[in-house]
């Protein structure tokens, strides 16, 4: 068995041991690492150490990195960082939706052959796989067990958290009690090890910002003689809200909010994305409860032909589902009528999915994601909270629809609500293309060298690549992976023949530097 096989074998295992604890994404702006990630990164930890290593550095917020000394007459190869995050994006499915993400594993790993390939995903397809980035960490740990069997320069591992609600670990890396510390500095490549895209070497990615459109203290009232229905939309396609952005799927934000406007006389008793914590998913469900003096049959044909329509404008949406009904309990609703035509109006506004394009390609420039929404008239606040991220290649267009996006939320909602603010809880730096990069290079021929002509492309997702050269300008980095289809998804697939390729790449790009 060579060498690239043994690596390949461990990351798979190491790979299913990940799986088994817990380690789902924190809030954007909720950071509490103490609670909840704790146990993933002591975990991690004793993984290293039991490989023989006896330093590991961790900042304040949680990243961790450790070092690898250069085999025996390999002082003089460039030095490298092998980079990936701990993190990953919680999706379930109804069945699995009462498990508590923070301390509930996902639905375990299977093997199995799908069109003659072999390919892994969770069981029954209960949750995400967690293969973004539980593949990379992997990869990681089996080159540090192997480290003494094949010939390596200086490596640096460095394992970052929260990178999915925002590049959090990244931005804050390298503060330990409150002084900044550079990470990378000194080092000439860094390997990202998070792309889902088969044969694929990213050298550049988008930057992005995120906001939180906020509406305290709605007026309200209980719900009297009026007949309450709730409309629910479910099994939307959902997925990344980079990747899967310009794939025709819906938001099923905007879905139900065009059948609200189309019913014309409603009061909203709430407006919720179940399932849906973060901003980078586009979400798969949404569910509406609301008063209207419209009669059941009135409201039914409005949605059935919503329906239609629905079917007609997203083709790629094969298994939508849209369950009307009337119910009954206590409830209160916003009390004035033109208060919750201002607040569908603000979400039909703002935008969703792809904006601008490259001129010289097919790929998206910019793009606008909605979720998670929330209106809550039974707590205190009787608030109603909407995010969105946009991202964008190109810093003027993201300041543009900013701007946009703000004048209309001040003209739709600011004139009419007296408690109404938006907030900036977020915003990343592109990661600009270098035309000079010789580790993109030894990518080429490392994948050459196994019979892949890979491609160089860029992305629209936001990577930690756009943080790691602000602390050290002079760093050459791209980043690679497997193929992995449906990230953010219970659909999660990783296909094993190319993380089987990624660990040969890798070995070959170690050896060569």
């Amino acid at each position: 068995m060579d060498i690239s096989q043994r690596i390949y074998d461990t990351a798979l295992n190491e790979f299913m041991d990940i799986c088994k604890v817990p380690h789902s994404s924190n809030e954007v702006d909720k950071p509490n690492y103490a609670n909840h990630f704790g146990p993933f990164t002591k975990f991690i930890m004793t993984k290293i150490k039991s490989y023989g290593v006896k330093k590991i550095m961790k900042d304040d917020i949680g990243n961790i990195w450790f070092d690898i000394p250069a085999s025996k007459g390999c002082n003089n190869f460039k030095k490298i960082i092998l980079q990936s995050h701990m993190d990953m994006v919680w999706d379930a499915v109804k069945e699995a939706t009462k498990w508590n993400r923070w301390t509930h594993p996902i639905s375990q790993p299977v093997i199995e052959k799908i069109k003659g390939e072999l390919v892994m995903h969770t069981n029954k397809y209960l949750t995400s796989l967690g293969a973004d980035d539980g593949e990379g960490m992997a990869i990681i740990l089996s080159v540090l067990k192997h480290r003494e069997e094949f010939k390596h320069g200086n490596i640096r591992c460095l394992l970052t958290v929260d990178e999915e609600p925002g590049l959090i670990g990244a931005q804050k890396l390298g503060i330990i009690k409150g002084k900044q510390n550079n990470v990378v500095g000194g080092y000439d490549y860094l390997l990202n090890i998070d792309t889902p895209l088969l044969n694929t070497i990213i050298a550049s990615s988008a930057g992005g910002r995120m906001r939180k459109w906020i509406i305290d203290k709605i007026v309200s009232e209980k719900v009297n003689k009026q007949p309450i229905y709730q409309i629910a939309i479910s099994d939307c396609h959902g997925g990344h809200s980079a990747d899967q952005i310009d794939d025709g799927y819906a938001n099923p934000v905007k879905l139900a909010n065009e059948i609200l406007l189309k019913i014309g006389d409603v009061k909203l008793i709430s407006f919720t994305t179940p399932n849906t914590e973060v901003n980078n998913k586009i979400p798969k469900e949404s569910l509406v409860k609301f008063v209207s003096n419209k009669s059941n049959n009135e409201i039914k044909k409005i949605v059935t032909a919503c329906m239609q329509l629905f079917k007609k404008q997203y083709k790629a949406e094969k298994n939508i589902k849209i369950n009307f009904k009337k119910i009954s309990g206590s409830f209160k609703c916003i009390k004035e009528l033109k208060d919750t035509k201002h607040i569908l109006n603000l979400i039909k506004q703002f935008p969703y999915g792809p904006l601008t394009r490259f001129n010289d390609d097919h790929f998206v420039e910019t793009s606008c994601n909605i979720a998670p929404i929330e209106l809550n008239l039974n707590n205190e606040h009787e608030q109603f909270v909407l995010q969105t991220y946009f991202r964008s290649a190109n810093l003027k267009k993201i300041d543009s629809i900013d701007k946009q996006i703000v004048s209309i939320f001040n003209k739709i909602i600011k004139s009419n609500f007296k408690k109404a603010s938006s907030n900036l809880i977020n915003q990343i730096p592109p990661w600009e293309y270098k035309k000079v990069n010789p580790l993109m290079d030894l990518a080429i021929k490392g994948y050459k060298k196994i019979g892949i002509k890979a491609r160089t492309y860029k992305v629209h997702c936001a990577l930690e690549c756009s943080y790691f050269v602000k602390q050290n300008p002079k760093l050459c980095q791209i980043s690679i992976g497997p193929q992995t289809d449906f990230e953010h998804n219970v659909r999660e697939t990783l296909h094993l023949a190319s993380y089987k390729n990624l660990a040969k790449v890798i070995l070959y790009m170690l050896s060569n530097l």
